[in-house]
């Protein structure tokens, strides 16, 4: 048998659950309870529902031996007359047991100003949010299963920050009343700040994830009362003492 005829093999061996049903299910089964100890920052809850966020996807993915990649090229700009008011990007869920990586999923996102949440949002942030959902939208278009089993809604957060308010407008009415006005407010302040210490934007995230402990890479994937807590930890510093 030949080398490539070998390797051919392997590769055909290797898939992410077990062919027996049975065996799929425990596995299954494994990783929902794995997970059910390890929710914290994971979980938003929305209208009382409990939504995974693209933390939860990439936790289950690592798992697996699943790993996500954004298409470099897919990261485009929205345009509209001329201004650019969003971003569109394409991420691939990838087996990196193969080599090179197979895809074994992918999905398309955007995040645009014509959003009623990101409609005062910074550029990098709505270029961050379109991979982060692209990310999490690849992960639940392959394993839906998995947050139903967790007894989560399969919709990934961050695609009901895109839809959340839509169709119901006394709801979009009172949040744009209370705290999101603050936080939002916060969520600038410390951008700004992040922008006046860095040279390239693209270091901001690797900041917020150690602001964070790890646990984010971007302020608009916390909830208000976390960005607020962030906010008043770093306070003197974001501030220079003025406050």
């Amino acid at each position: 048998m030949t080398e490539k005829k070998i390797v051919e093999e392997q590769e055909t061996s290797l898939t992410v659950f077990p062919e027996n049903p049975e065996q799929a299910m425990i596995k299954a089964q494994e990783i929902v309870q794995l997970m059910s100890g390890k929710v914290k920052g994971f979980i938003s809850k929305i209208q009382g529902k409990d939504y995974p966020k693209v933390e939860w996807w990439t936790t289950v993915g690592a798992t697996l031996s699943l790993s996500p990649y954004v298409l470099p090229d897919s990261v485009k700009p929205i345009l509209k007359n001329d201004q650019i008011i969003g971003y569109h990007a394409r991420a691939e869920v990838r087996d990196i047991r193969f080599n090179p990586p197979k895809t074994i999923t992918a999905a398309e996102a955007m995040c645009t100003k014509e959003e009623n949440n990101w409609k005062n949002r910074d550029e990098h942030a709505l270029k961050s949010m379109a991979q982060t959902r692209a990310v999490s939208k690849a992960y639940r278009l392959g394993f839906s299963f998995l947050a139903v089993l967790a007894g989560l809604q399969p919709t990934p957060a961050e695609e009901m920050d895109f839809d959340n308010g839509n169709n119901n407008p006394k709801t979009k009415k009172k949040t744009s009343k209370t705290n999101n006005f603050s936080a939002d407010k916060l969520k600038k302040e410390m951008y700004s700040y992040l922008k006046k210490i860095t040279k390239n934007p693209d270091e901001i995230p690797s900041i917020i994830e150690k602001w964070t402990d790890k646990r984010f890479s971007n302020l608009h994937q916390l909830t208000d009362a976390q960005v607020q807590i962030l906010y008043k930890k770093h306070e003197k510093e974001i501030t220079g003492g003025t406050k």
